[in-house]
């Protein structure tokens, strides 16, 4: 928008300028014409359109367009079963928001107040999935640090908004220290060595070589980190 306004304004210019700058054969009063080329030549330094303030409001509708259509899929595709009312209330909100006589000129205040009274709507949605999502991390936290990982993985996607992520910040500290525990006790195993494990004690039971035995439990050692370390990065 900014950069196709610049142009028109430079168009502009250069044609008055043309026209300034070129005699007209056919005036016949050389005086009175070189007054007018004058006169608009004084006009073209007048000609100055700063678009940046406007180019910064639709910068703001676009991005809170964005912003409304990542919240409403995420709400959609995540929630929306234990939550069945909180898409609609979201929709509602921008509904609102369309409907609403906006005037977008810089110098308004009337979109400034209609994003408040959305982002007011969509607080409240986001105060009902975050005590969902507390409750599901509460339950999981009791059972494992497996449980805290799916339950993680699936509202991955809900961590874009501000509100929702600082909510279950201390279960993820609360994750992260049992990761860290549970990747000490992998060191410690391997520090031990394979014959003072029980992988060892089993393998001759099962008549499994030594050397064989080994490369087993070094790989199931391995995999569990690339797990961990997988599970971590999701």
């Amino acid at each position: 928008f900014n950069g196709t306004s610049s142009n028109d304004s430079s168009s502009m210019k250069s044609c008055l300028h043309d026209v300034a700058s070129k005699p007209n054969r056919t005036q016949k009063h050389p005086r009175n014409t070189k007054d007018a080329y004058s006169h608009i030549k004084s006009l073209l330094a007048l000609l100055s359109f700063d678009l940046s303030a406007l180019a910064k409001r639709f910068e703001e509708v676009s991005q809170f367009r964005r912003d409304h259509e990542q919240i409403h899929s995420v709400i959609r595709d995540v929630v929306a079963h234990e939550l069945p009312t909180a898409l609609d209330k979201v929709e509602d909100a921008y509904e609102a928001l369309k409907k609403a006589n906006i005037d977008f000129s810089p110098d308004s205040d009337v979109w400034d107040t209609e994003f408040r009274k959305y982002e007011r709507h969509v607080e409240r949605v986001e105060e009902d999935v975050t005590g969902m999502l507390t409750e599901e991390l509460e339950v999981a936290q009791e059972k494992s640090a497996e449980e805290m990982f799916r339950v993680f993985k699936r509202f991955n996607r809900l961590f874009i908004r501000k509100r929702i992520r600082n909510a279950v910040s201390k279960y993820q500290q609360t994750l992260m220290t049992n990761v860290q525990k549970a990747v000490a006790a992998l060191q410690m195993k391997q520090t031990r060595g394979y014959e003072a494990s029980e992988a060892q004690k089993m393998a001759l039971l099962r008549d499994i070589p030594p050397v064989a035995g080994k490369i087993l439990w070094a790989t199931g050692i391995e995999r569990e980190l690339e797990g961990l370390t997988h599970k971590m990065s999701e």
